[in-house]
């Protein structure tokens, strides 16, 4: 009897090293199972022991599966270009403790947070000084191209940036009107450049809307796509639907954005979806959203703010499930911008606006002309701020006290209606500390923009506002 006590011990000893080593996982629960059923019954008090060990060895395993799902994320996130988000979930591997030295693991999600990080901090380093190029009207030629060399690559790191591809814009724009604006020889002045008609998506019947793109399909599905959801426009459409499925083991997933990513790197969108229930009454199961904008033709990488949760299976490929609608466009489209009528509804001349008033200026135009829409303000700093539109003076109308959350009405800049976005701003003492760009539509009034102040202490929240669509 004592050898067999001292043998069951020496074995429990063992199972401590080997335990120890692990650090928990399979192999230490194959080892409590080899102890109780391989080779010989143990002692109530020995049960008692391994039974403790057995249930550490479980928590252990679950909290490395916890870290892994959270990891997982992050690397999605990272393949997303969603930097900030993948620090978030990517941090966890430089705290965790539940994995063992020769665990392949730690060293690939380090590496992958360093990456992470310092893309992150290249882009903070050299899209703010671009930035500050394309917004000052006196900046040289040479401030001009060495701005837009930053800018390009800013979008090498981050495709999808639309600050960037706004930024990139405006300073192409900036050296061509350089270019274009310098007198040739002789004193000519040179003909303005030619410019595109703008394309107008025309209102077809329903019957005339087609399914380009739908890879769902019946079989079971897993969250994380393993490779890129990619639809090709053999020519120029408009898309009227786009759909990306989120079932999430059945918990669903806060509606976000989705967008479509040109193969040259121009992002359409991205586009604030709306959930609707999928199989089985899944909350938001369906991220759904109508942009109704034409896209040229080409292919076209679907972009999902939320790729952790978004679905895929065997039968897509690995690829995200998504749907995309839309109809071709016709030459008739394309058609010129609307023009003031000369003589208004109601018989008559239109008149010229008067004359500015003696000491006042250049005169605004009229209300009536103006696009105005409420939007709501929020301060999570501890500190007062000003938040406005970009081109809007701070003034005692726009400070938004510490914690406050004010709905206010600001008035749609001109070029919006053109480009589709509104530049956000915010500062205090005369410095600008943060910009946010928000995606506005006037085909959808029910759409606001609720933009955030962040708390300063989040060192991965500075510099940018937090912009974000409410629905009335």
């Amino acid at each position: 009897m004592p050898v067999l006590i001292v043998l069951s011990m020496s074995i429990i000893t063992h199972y401590r090293v080997l335990y120890g080593k692990l650090e928990s996982g399979s192999t230490a629960l194959a080892t409590v199972y080899r102890l109780r059923k391989e080779l010989f019954p143990l002692s109530p008090g020995e049960e008692v022991r391994v039974r403790t060990l057995e249930a550490e060895a479980r928590a252990g395993e679950a909290e490395k599966e916890r870290v892994r799902e959270r990891l997982r994320r992050g690397e999605a996130r990272f393949n997303a270009y969603d930097y900030v988000g993948a620090l978030a979930e990517l941090k966890v591997i430089f705290e965790a403790t539940c994995f063992a030295a020769d665990d392949p693991e730690p060293e690939h999600y380090r590496k992958l947070g360093n990456e992470a990080a310092a893309r992150r901090d290249r882009i903070n380093a050299l899209l703010p000084k671009a930035r500050a190029v394309a917004d000052n009207p006196r900046a040289t030629r040479e401030h001009i191209a060495a701005a837009l060399r930053d800018v390009e690559e800013v979008l090498r790191l981050q495709p999808p940036n639309r600050e960037a591809q706004d930024c990139k814009a405006q300073l192409t724009a900036r050296l061509t009107e350089n270019n274009t604006t310098r007198p040739p020889v002789g004193g000519i002045p040179p003909s303005s450049p030619p410019t595109s008609l703008p394309v107008r998506p025309p209102s077809p019947p329903p019957t005339t809307v087609n399914t380009i793109f739908n890879n769902g399909n019946i079989a079971a599905v897993d969250n994380g796509p393993t490779r890129p959801t990619q639809v090709t426009f053999n020519r120029p459409y408009v898309v009227t639907y786009v759909m990306t499925y989120h079932w999430n083991y059945g918990r669903g997933a806060r509606p976000g954005t989705v967008g479509l990513l040109h193969s040259s790197g121009k992002l359409y969108g991205p586009w604030q979806a709306r959930g609707t229930p999928g199989q089985g009454g899944v909350p938001n199961a369906y991220w759904e959203c109508a942009p109704n904008v034409v896209v040229p033709a080409g292919t076209y990488t679907v972009v999902d703010s939320d790729p952790a949760t978004w679905a895929q299976n065997s039968g897509s490929g690995g690829a995200g499930i998504a749907q995309v609608k839309g109809y071709p466009v016709e030459e008739s489209s394309r058609m010129p911008p609307a023009s003031p009528p000369d003589n208004p509804p109601g018989g008559g001349r239109q008149q010229p606006p008067p004359p500015n008033p003696p000491g006042e200026g250049t005169q605004q135009p009229p209300p009536s002309s103006w696009k105005v829409i409420e939007a709501v303000f929020k301060n999570a700093s501890s500190d007062p701020v000003h938040i406005c539109v970009a081109g809007e003076a701070f003034s005692p109308g726009n400070r938004i006290g510490p914690g406050e959350t004010r709905t206010v009405r600001v008035t749609i800049p001109a070029d919006a209606e053109r480009t589709g976005r509104v530049r956000f701003v915010a500062g205090r003492n005369g410095q600008v500390l943060a910009t946010g760009m928000w995606d506005y539509d006037p085909s959808f009034p029910s759409r606001y923009p609720v933009v955030t102040f962040p708390d300063e202490s989040n060192p991965f929240a500075r510099g940018k506002l937090v912009v974000t669509t409410g629905l009335r």
